[in-house]
């Protein structure tokens, strides 16, 4: 189960239509895959603690957005989207964290 819903990805998007459900539906199941593959050496997935999942649906959401804008916003420079490699970094950072915390326990 994706830790966004295809609502807050259409809420950030601003999108009020259901002409995109489809494509954004399928980026949500590509973005959930990735970053649960980027998460299993760390932790068991999916993350089933709801804070965790509250910093995940942000993540998730703003990496679809990203990976959304890349697909259908001609002239973006680089291999992804700006809010897809901002996304990235806080998944990195939530890792660092999970690491320390279970380095502590």
């Amino acid at each position: 189960m994706p830790y966004t819903t295809l609502d807050e990805v259409k809420r950030r998007l601003q999108i009020t239509t259901n002409d995109k459900d489809a494509l954004l539906s399928k980026l949500i199941e590509e973005v959930d895959a990735e970053i649960n593959m980027i998460l299993a050496p760390f932790v068991k997935v999916p993350i089933q603690d709801a804070q965790l999942r509250l910093l995940l649906d942000g993540i998730e959401a703003d990496w679809v957005c990203g990976r959304y804008r890349f697909l259908m916003e001609p002239g973006i420079a680089g291999p992804e989207h700006p809010l897809t490699a901002q996304s990235r970094k806080r998944l990195e950072g939530l890792i660092e964290f999970l690491k320390n915390v279970v380095e502590r326990v």
